[in-house]
């Protein structure tokens, strides 16, 4: 496929035009869709450092301390060997492990993995990254799910905007009691319930941070498929991961690559996701626990409260910030640019699981890693899917459609295809009277020609009480017509309403509005993890139905 794509594509767009072939897109990538190999040829076998004892017994306690299942941590010695292999995902620490879609990138990260050890015969690993340097805990506070009735709900566990990263954010306890309080009463007592509550006070108890509830469940739901969760403040991180920043703070080029790529990649139909002004240094430090914004001014840099830009909090020439990272690395953490650098320096990565925003961001800075010395991961793009209860089935059902109407991309053309399909029978009405009254007419006609022949009186009166009987029959027949009409148009109008709610809650794709609670785990329980894992396509293009229960 040869053809550009059009002016003006969604990321989703963009991502999708990638994975069905368009060379125009797939120039700023490495590799062909849903294909490893570039990535594989890219990591030699010996090529990376195993990671020493004392790395090993860092991560492991993390992994340990937060519940990490025996399938996950056995994956920990793959990393002693230079052939390991890995495939890495990532996302934010969002409670109670944030949108869906947080599952269906685990989920392909795994399965990815699984096809590089079986290709290569090498040790492949599947690997998150918990996100939790993030500053921005508004975004990841919220827990939303789908109650009684699809009614949405969600309720943020936090309001701080201290500028401190989520790994030392504590979860605010009375939010969570009121969330607690408000999910147990909005959903349905399952014979699942009682274990998915006593998952969500353990790991949300007091003390509990962001980072902490992240992998608390995450371990509970996910390891056990053997994925491992890493979370980039880890001393063994920070050292090995150094050197990308040590490379961003001596030269001031990175943000002329991301400007440049950004115009071409306009050119050729996305707008550029990353805006860069140019006195950007792509990394933050920590200031007292203030993860700071770095910008340069000359040959100094600057970090400002992230935010509130006119919040000083150091000046340090380059000299200076070079040696704080040299003695405590552990303060400087990357910013989205840098963060796949970062990720890639560390692993040997052959593949990244991202989403469409991720997938645009990663075609932008695609340049960098020449210049940075890094080998580009292929990108394999997590699935888009839609689960569907078998309620939803039902009103899908009642409508004449099937699970297919799930792979509609947006709200409005879904709100169309239900409004189409409840309006197929319109105006039965308008055309019941118009065939009683043409009936009413033929025994009018009939009633003249009797009566010009016969002139008899019974005759005539039989006529009159036939059209007597015929329009009390008929006014019968109207009123129980629209009486069963207007049953089936508000059962219809109840079925657009619930397969709008569970497919699109509040206008926004069910992937992206609500999390795992309800009514996933609520109703399946984690046992339908693995079950996605086997049914869903990881090669597919589009939104994929997938029938639970």
């Amino acid at each position: 496929m040869n053809a550009s794509p059009k002016a003006n594509l969604t990321s989703l767009e963009w991502q999708n035009e990638y994975l069905r072939g368009d060379e125009s897109v797939g120039r700023w990538y490495q590799g062909a869709p849903f294909d490893p190999s570039d990535g594989i040829a890219a990591r030699p076998s010996g090529a990376f450092e195993p990671l020493s004892e004392s790395e090993l017994d860092e991560w492991r306690e993390l992994l340990v301390a937060t519940g990490a299942h025996e399938a996950a941590l056995k994956r920990l010695e793959d990393f002693r060997s230079a052939d390991v292999l890995t495939v890495v995902t990532g996302q934010q620490a969002g409670a109670a492990l944030g949108p869906l879609y947080v599952f269906w990138k685990a989920l392909a990260t795994i399965h990815w993995a699984r096809e590089v050890q079986e290709r290569t015969g090498r040790p492949c690993v599947p690997v998150f990254w918990v996100a939790s340097d993030d500053h921005d805990i508004a975004e990841i506070a919220p827990v939303a799910w789908l109650g009684k009735e699809d009614a949405q709900h969600s309720v943020s566990l936090s309001t701080s905007e201290s500028g401190g990263p989520a790994y030392g954010e504590k979860l605010d306890q009375d939010a969570v009691a009121a969330f607690l309080s408000e999910f147990t009463g909005s959903v349905n007592d399952t014979e699942l319930l009682s274990g998915l509550l006593e998952d969500l006070q353990a790991a949300m108890g007091a003390g509990a941070t962001f980072e902490s509830q992240f992998l608390r469940l995450f371990n509970r739901w996910l390891s056990p498929l053997g994925i491992l969760a890493v979370v980039p403040r880890l001393g063994f991180l920070r050292r090995r991961g150094a050197r990308v920043i040590a490379r961003e703070i001596a030269s001031a080029t990175s943000n002329d690559s991301i400007i440049s790529r950004g115009l071409d990649m306009g050119k050729a139909g996305l707008p550029a996701p990353l805006h860069r002004s140019g006195d950007e240094a792509n990394f933050f430090l920590d200031v007292d626990g203030v993860r700071g914004k770095v910008s340069r001014d000359g040959d100094r840099f600057v970090v400002s409260h992230p935010f509130r830009k006119e919040t000083i909090l150091a000046t340090l020439e380059r000299e200076e910030l070079e040696r704080l990272l040299s003695e405590t690395a552990e303060r400087f953490s990357p910013n989205v640019i840098t963060r796949p650098l970062v990720q890639d320096a560390v692993f040997p990565n052959v593949a990244y699981v991202p989403g469409p925003g991720e997938f645009a961001y990663h075609g932008q800075i695609g340049g960098l890693y020449e210049e940075f010395d890094v080998p580009r991961p292929v990108l394999l793009p997590r699935p888009n899917v839609a689960l569907l209860e078998p309620g939803t089935v039902r009103a899908l059902n009642k409508l004449g459609l099937d699970a297919s109407a799930a792979e509609t991309a947006t709200s409005d053309e879904l709100r169309e295809m239900l409004r189409a399909a409840a309006a197929g029978e319109a105006g039965v009405p308008a055309k019941l009277r118009g065939q009683l009254e043409a009936i009413e007419k033929r025994i009018d006609e009939l009633a003249g020609t009797l009566g010009d022949t016969t002139k008899d009186t019974s005759i005539k009166k039989s006529l009159e009480k036939l059209k007597g009987s015929f329009e009390t029959g008929a006014s019968q027949l109207e009123g129980r017509v629209e009486h069963f009409l207007s049953v089936r148009d508000e059962a219809k109008r109840n079925a657009q309403e619930r397969v709008m709610k569970t497919l699109f809650p509040g206008g926004v794709a069910q992937e992206r509005a609500i999390g795992g609670l309800a009514p996933l785990f609520v109703r399946h329980g984690v046992r339908a993890i693995e079950e996605l894992l086997r049914s869903i396509e990881f090669d597919s293009v589009g939104m994929q139905p997938k029938i639970i229960g």
